[in-house]
């Protein structure tokens, strides 16, 4: 699809209106549909957006249920590790070798589990510098580091 070909008829046909019917917007509906291939070439963009939303409905369905797979395998691999710990230590083994493997089973350390955050003083804890983007946005002033963008266009579909 040319989107580049229809872009050089719309600019020719926009060129010709020139700024004397800028107010006749059914005049100039009327001539780039007649003039130009922007309405065929616009319906076959929407319906390839359409497929792709509908491909990445598709996908996110198909990652759910793939890590609803995974999460399960894991819990069967954690506990085929857990049943082979469990052997061991009730026949009092640290070391086993097998001719697929040497399994081997020894005592962990504790670690610290922090449950209230809250509570522990500044110097425990590492911080993440984030910007208050609402802040920034309705500040009277312009504050140093930042900057505006452009802005730009946005293209709404509504489906009927």
């Amino acid at each position: 699809m040319r989107t580049d070909i229809a872009r050089l008829q719309v600019e020719n046909v926009m060129a010709a209106l020139g700024s004397h019917f800028d107010d006749d917007e059914r005049l100039k509906l009327d001539m780039l549909e007649g003039e130009t291939d922007l309405f065929v070439i616009l319906t076959k963009l929407l319906n390839r957006l359409e497929d792709e939303e509908g491909f990445i409905t598709s996908l996110a369905e198909q990652i759910s249920d793939r890590q609803a797979r995974k999460t399960r395998a894991t819990a069967r691999k954690d506990a085929y590790r857990e049943a082979i710990a469990d052997l061991m230590a009730c026949a009092e083994l640290d070391k086993v070798t097998l001719p697929e493997a040497t399994l081997s089973v020894r005592q962990v350390p504790p670690k610290p589990i922090v449950t209230n955050a809250d509570a522990l003083p500044d110097a425990l804890c590492t911080f993440i510098r984030k910007p208050n983007m609402a802040a920034i946005k309705d500040a009277d002033t312009l504050p140093e580091g930042v900057a505006f963008d452009n802005g730009g266009i946005t293209l709404t579909v509504r489906r009927k």
